[in-house]
């Protein structure tokens, strides 16, 4: 899997970057054109699940996520990582086993302790990647079948 993530996530002009693409120079937003107005970051990941309630319930009790009584999670800027937008083939089975058109990259501490506790919560770990170079990668499967990439950047 290690050698498929290279592959994915690299190209002309790219660096691999936790689960996605940056500039050699660095990902920034880009600058304020005259003509007013920039994108500063991605503001959140919004999907539609079949039971709201079971949903954020199975995230709180397996991932430990905090949902507030609006019903999102919000998340400070974190003091490793990156956000990232990133595109992949139409036809890239890189969100397998999940049929969703998208998957979720969560930057997490101590991987491994989230990694046994979704399992008790019955979300199995369905593969690993440790890559002193990136960080510390795993995937499961939410309940409403999406794909979570579970990501520990190097050096936290």
């Amino acid at each position: 899997m290690a050698q498929d993530r290279r592959t994915l996530l690299t190209g002309a002009g790219a660096t691999a970057v936790g689960a996605g693409l940056a500039s050699e120079a660095g990902s920034q937003a880009a600058p304020a054109k005259a003509d007013g107005g920039r994108v500063l970051g991605l503001g959140g990941v919004f999907l539609k699940v079949a039971d709201k309630k079971a949903w954020r319930a199975w995230y709180a009790e397996a991932l430990g996520v905090k949902f507030e009584d609006f019903g999102s999670a919000i998340f400070p800027h974190p003091k490793a990582g990156v956000t990232q937008l990133a595109p992949f083939a139409a036809d890239s089975d890189y969100f397998k086993p999940s049929t969703a058109p998208f998957m979720i990259n969560l930057i997490v501490e101590d991987i491994d302790a989230l990694i046994e506790r979704a399992a008790a919560h019955g979300a199995p770990c369905l593969g690993r990647q440790d890559d002193p170079s990136f960080g510390r990668f795993a995937w499961l499967l939410d309940p409403a079948g999406i794909k979570v990439e579970l990501w520990e950047p190097a050096g936290t």
